[in-house]
């Protein structure tokens, strides 16, 4: 097993469904850790080295939770496949790592059994075509019009004081440790809940289009895209609110609670920009 940098990439790259074959390939049998409420846990040196050996790039490392965490960087992206098994955001070293680090821990059967099992799940996913097909069995959609100019609207969600009297379910609140507003940025903060639990944070915004569109990729927990539009309509702003997960299966499992809280979420932010809140 070898790290691939620069070579040519054995099979098409589509982040969304390596996720979601992922998501589908680990097992007891990739790692013993694995549990079906985490199943990303244990899984960061196989993954990262099968990640390496179809789509090249390089293998990273970051001291995490008093252990050794392992990614990937391809193209001179950071992917981050096995993020989800944390509950607290990673500051990222992206150290180079010795081969046989990485393996260390992996064996052979381990290997073969992801790979065989991710092929399988991966061809099936590119098989189905354009991923529009089924992200209506995986999301959340929903519009919400405003009373309010769009550069209003924008203005609650690009200004940290305001997002933060909004965002989240009725009865949450939130504390930024970081906020950057632009491609590629993140946004790390702790939602603390109604019974007083912290629930840490981690998003990178993917498009920032001021006063039109904002898209955010959520890792920590649930993986999911968010992207919200803002379309003026006479004085108001007409908001598209888009949340996909990477599968069917999973969006079904929290979908009831999914849909309350960004409802709520909407309710909070239309009381804060219209006055009410």
């Amino acid at each position: 097993m070898s790290q691939r940098n620069g070579k040519k990439r054995q099979i098409a790259f589509d982040e969304d469904r390596i996720r979601s074959a992922l998501s589908s390939s680990w097992s007891p049998q990739t790692a013993i850790q694995w549990r079906p409420d985490n199943p990303a846990l244990g899984q960061c040196n196989v993954t990262a080295l099968l990640v390496n050996e179809l789509f090249g790039g390089r293998i990273l490392k970051t001291r995490h939770l008093e252990s050794v965490h392992y990614y990937n960087e391809i193209d001179g992206q950071r992917y981050d496949f096995t993020s989800s098994q944390f509950t607290s955001w990673i500051e990222y070293d992206d150290e180079l790592p010795t081969r046989a680090e990485i393996e260390r821990g992996v064996t052979r059967d381990e290997m073969n059994t992801l790979r065989n099992a991710f092929r399988t799940f991966y061809s099936w996913q590119m098989m189905k075509g354009p991923r529009q097909d089924d992200e209506e069995l995986r999301s959340d959609s929903r519009t919400r019009l405003i009373e309010a100019p769009r550069e209003a609207v924008f203005a609650a969600f690009s200004n940290p004081e305001q997002l933060a009297r909004w965002w989240g379910p009725e009865g949450f609140s939130s504390r930024f440790e970081e906020f950057d507003l632009r491609a590629g940025g993140y946004w790390r903060f702790t939602m603390q809940g109604p019974d007083g639990t912290d629930y840490p944070n981690e998003s990178r915004f993917l498009e920032v289009d001021e006063n039109r569109r904002v898209v955010v990729e959520h890792f920590s927990g649930h993986h999911f895209i968010l992207t919200i539009t803002l379309t003026p309509t006479g004085r108001s702003t007409q908001i598209g609110w888009r949340q996909v997960f990477d599968s069917a299966e999973h969006y079904e499992q929290i979908a009831e609670f999914i849909s309350r809280a960004n409802e709520q979420n909407l309710d909070r932010l239309q009381a804060m920009v219209e006055g009410r809140g």
